[in-house]
């Protein structure tokens, strides 16, 4: 007979309370709508559409501005306006609220956070998204416990529409359902109870191997690959590698509103399969996936980033983590299972799925940890990334960023520092975009440095911080691509430095003459790069990503070892 497994829950349920949306209004005419946009996605232009429409409808109907409550997905001030709106929706007397536009796997997100606040508020809200994100906020939505929350569907990628066709379906479409949906009772779907949600110990399937890969499979709780079948047995191995109890909640992740336990974290990493070991490196890291300014909440965003996870200290050697050679490939057992066991988090804990709550257009194949070479970083007399971050020297430390996209393994050549840096310099130009600029995104990019180079320009007098500068303010385009480049990513709209430099929204430099081909700087003020020495110690090849506005801020936590750990790991 086959052995059986009796394996334990992954996932989580909404800790959140099932709400009713708040009771239509019997007419428009003579209410006061207000108009909550998250700065994306034409709502300049379709907010004040719509307004037109519902006012030759309701002659005596009345709008409060997008622009009285301000951008309410600006990471920077988005905790500080969401805590503000209550105060103002009644400051202002609104009857119902109108939230805009979601069509990304961000702002789609910020669309369904808005509707659930005003209508805590007791305030009917109703969200416009376009095609293919309704299903999304419908879920996060569902999960903060509003199922019924109103949505409108844009029926296209508004961004492709023309100013014609985008007047025509707010005439013929979103307008009729926004009056419908405000106007006319919700029916309500939610469920009376929520089943329990199986706690520690509980066993919730038993089977062989090949049955309980194929169960974890059907339940969407496997990344696709076999896992490890999570049993108490194995979980409980974890465990003696922490003090916490099973128990404690570490934090609340979004978009599922659960509860993330210290067990959740064990059994994820049993499936991951990672080594019991491990286990305090993976408690920090889930550290990080709660903590607010990580934003956990916008991973299902559509340029699919993955988790650039940075290690420090001699829990590296420690766990025998690969730093040199091909760090990145598939093969050493501590690198490749820490980063699989962050991607199952955000699939069991955090809740994004591909298709509703993970909208990544195309996504990216999970990051194995990147362990920095300390070492040569103590030899150059170079700050490694927890230094950078604040930590002490030889602290355990693992830090996280967002990674989108990164260059080719750049070789650089040369006996100056120079020459490595303006190669290095030309890939950063390469992978970024002014807009990113334009829009100010405070963006964290990383650049993989190899040990040789390093060493190189260590000799030079570079240090981290001053080959960062370097590449900041060396990386420049033409006026006239900058210009191109962020009228492009603002719907086409003229976009000129002269203005903007005159608003005092750049500097000088960002306009010394009308020459469309001068030369100005590419990076803003807000972007910064964080340099991690990696990779082969003999060859001269580094390697540039560029990060995702916010999301992902680097974010680090020291890792909290049991006193006896040494004897534990017999070292």
């Amino acid at each position: 007979m086959s052995e059986q497994f009796q394996v334990l829950h992954p996932s989580v349920q909404s800790t959140s309370k099932t709400e009713q949306v708040s009771p239509p209004l019997p007419d428009l005419n003579g209410k006061v709508i207000g108009e909550l946009w998250n700065w994306a996605f034409r709502g300049d232009e379709t907010f004040p559409m719509i307004e037109e429409e519902l006012k030759a409808i309701y002659p005596d109907i009345k709008f409060v501005s997008y622009q009285t409550f301000g951008n309410f997905h600006d990471p920077t001030h988005e905790a500080e306006m969401m805590a503000a709106l209550p105060g103002k929706l009644k400051e202002e007397g609104v009857d119902a609220v109108i939230v805009g536009n979601g069509c990304c796997g961000t702002c789609s997100p910020a669309v369904a956070r808005g509707v659930v606040l005003v209508e805590k508020q007791h305030i009917p809200a109703v969200g416009m998204l376009c095609t293919g994100f309704p299903t999304m906020a419908r879920q996060i939505m569902s999960s903060a416990g509003y199922p019924d929350a109103r949505i409108v569907e844009y029926p296209h990628p508004i961004a492709l529409d023309s100013v014609e066709e985008v007047r025509k379906n707010i005439r013929e479409i979103v307008v009729p359902k926004i009056i419908e949906l405000l106007t006319k009772p919700v029916k309500s779907t939610a469920r009376k109870s929520r089943r329990r949600e199986p706690g520690f110990g509980d066993v919730i399937f038993e089977g062989t191997n090949e049955q309980v890969q194929e169960y974890f499979y059907e339940k969407r709780w496997s990344d696709g690959l076999p896992i490890v079948p999570p049993t108490m047995e194995k979980v409980n191995e974890f465990l003696k590698f922490t003090d916490r109890d099973p128990n404690e909640v570490i934090g609340v992740m979004e978009p599922s509103m659960g509860s993330c336990t210290v067990w959740k974290v064990a059994v994820n990493g049993v499936m991951a399969g990672c080594r019991p070991e491990y286990f305090p490196l993976l408690l920090a890291i889930a550290e990080i996936m709660v903590t607010p300014e990580f934003s956990v909440k916008d991973s299902g965003a559509t340029p699919g980033w993955e988790a650039m996870i940075m290690l420090n200290g001699p829990i590296r050697d420690d766990l025998k983590f690969n730093y040199g050679i091909g760090h990145q490939r598939p093969e050493r057992m501590a690198n490749v299972t820490v980063g699989r066991f962050y991607r199952l988090m955000l699939r069991n804990v955090a809740g994004f799925q591909i298709g509703s709550t993970d909208m990544s257009s195309h996504g990216q194949m999970f990051r194995p940890v990147i362990p920095e070479n300390d070492q040569v970083c103590e030899e150059i007399g170079f700050k490694t990334v927890a230094e950078l971050q604040g930590f002490a020297k030889g602290e355990n430390v693992v830090s996280i960023v967002s990674g989108r996209v990164c260059s080719d393994p750049a070789q650089t050549n040369g006996a100056t520092a120079e020459q490595h840096l303006d190669y290095l310099t030309d890939w950063a130009t390469r992978m970024c975009e002014p807009y990113e600029t334009m829009r100010h995104y405070d963006n964290n990019h990383v650049l993989f440095l190899s040990p040789v180079v390093a060493k190189l320009l260590a000799e030079q007098g570079y240090t981290k911080e001053s080959i960062a500068k370097y590449i900041l303010t060396h990386a420049k385009v033409t006026a006239e691509y900058f210009e191109l480049n962020a009228s492009r990513f603002n719907h086409w709209k003229p976009y000129s430095l002269k203005e903007m430099v005159e608003k005092g929204e750049f500097g000088p430099e960002w306009y010394e003459s009308d020459d469309p081909k001068r030369m100005v700087p590419l990076f803003g003020p807000e972007a910064k790069i964080l340099i991690i020495v990696v990779g082969d110690p003999t060859r001269n090849r580094s390697q540039f990503f560029r990060s995702n506005y916010t999301m992902a801020k680097l974010t680090s936590k020291a890792i909290k070892l049991p006193e006896n750990w040494d004897e534990m790991i017999g070292k």
